[in-house]
């Protein structure tokens, strides 16, 4: 859909093809190793190869990216944000590294291993470093340090988990920390770090609901031996989450359209995507169009639209437009 996918997607690609040889029988890991790089190289290939009409013509200012000194995302905003998956995930986290917990205790919290420093250090230089974190009110990120440091000890030494188990914590660790990227770097020349957050969301919300979507197949199965309180519990905090989630589009819409555009009454509530310029004159011309403010002068917008149609209408070819920036 936009540039932005073309990492997302080659690096799902790469992965499903080296997953795929994998599990191929009758490789050894040399064969592996070689049919991997080969699949992968071709697939970068291939795709910059196809992408290269649009990189060779699009031009744009956001070519860098910077470390980010402005206000980082509160760590409530970010959970009201991302709290669907983040549900399901700690719901299936628990399960997946509570037998570990025990025996971690047991082996070295426990009265009898109390003589061990060096866990007591570990978990003492994690708190300190969420602390630090915090104290640079970098939330996000003293709220994830502790899941990065799990979410690798279950891919890569977790050793009684299924591949597709592994490959579930692989996207949760993906899109999480594609967030956690956003909190330290932004786009040179944003607004902000608008777009920074736009557009990496999306392609967190993508890896995420794969990953949820897996995460609860093996839920359902779980929950199947919890006691009925529990169950019911879970079943119902999930349903009031899901729902909140799917309420989004309804409240917020309306609230888009009135901060952009206040003073238009009843806007337009179509498919096409130019009408909103004539505001209320799409149903009575007597009224106003919509009216953008640019350090105080008004922009009627209807002269835009009449514009364009003049020119859907009577120029031919795709000519150059050009656009003038102001401050």
């Amino acid at each position: 859909m936009h540039s932005w996918d073309v990492p997302l997607f080659m690096g799902l690609g790469s992965l499903t093809l080296a997953w795929m040889v994998f599990r191929e029988p009758g490789l050894d890991m040399r064969q592996k190793i070689n049919w991997i790089a080969g699949y992968v190289f071709s697939l970068i290939v291939l795709v910059f190869l196809f992408y290269s009409p649009f990189s060779y013509w699009f031009k744009t200012q956001y070519n860098s990216i910077e470390l980010w000194k402005g206000a980082k995302t509160p760590l409530g905003d970010y959970l009201i944000v991302f709290g669907l998956s983040l549900f399901v995930m700690f719901s299936y986290l628990l399960h997946t590294i509570l037998p570990d917990v025990k025996r971690a205790y047991q082996r070295w919290f426990s009265p009898q291993a109390r003589k061990r420093f060096w866990p007591y250090a570990m978990a003492g230089l994690i708190v300190l470093l969420m602390i630090f974190l915090w104290g640079l009110h970098v939330q996000v990120l003293a709220f994830g340090l502790p899941l990065l440091l799990i979410w690798v000890y279950v891919i890569l030494f977790k050793k009684d988990q299924t591949e597709r188990q592994r490959l579930t914590w692989l996207l949760f660790l993906m899109g999480y920390t594609i967030t956690f990227f956003a909190e330290v770097f932004v786009l040179k020349g944003d607004v902000g770090r608008s777009n920074m957050v736009f557009r990496t969301y999306l392609e967190a919300w993508f890896l995420l609901g794969f990953a949820t979507s897996l995460a609860l197949v093996e839920l359902f199965d779980i929950i199947v031996n919890w006691r009925f309180p529990a169950r019911i519990g879970w079943i119902l905090v999930l349903q009031v989450l899901t729902l909140f989630a799917l309420s989004y589009p309804l409240t917020a819409t309306s609230r888009k359209l009135q901060d952009r555009w206040p003073g238009v009454a009843d806007p337009p509530k179509t498919l096409d995507g130019a009408l909103f310029m004539l505001g209320d004159s799409v149903y009575n011309p007597t009224m106003p169009g919509a009216v953008y403010v640019d350090e105080g002068d008004n922009l009627d917008l209807r002269t835009d639209y009449y514009a364009i149609r003049y020119m859907q209408e009577h120029v031919s070819g795709s000519p150059v437009i050009v656009e003038g920036n102001t401050s």
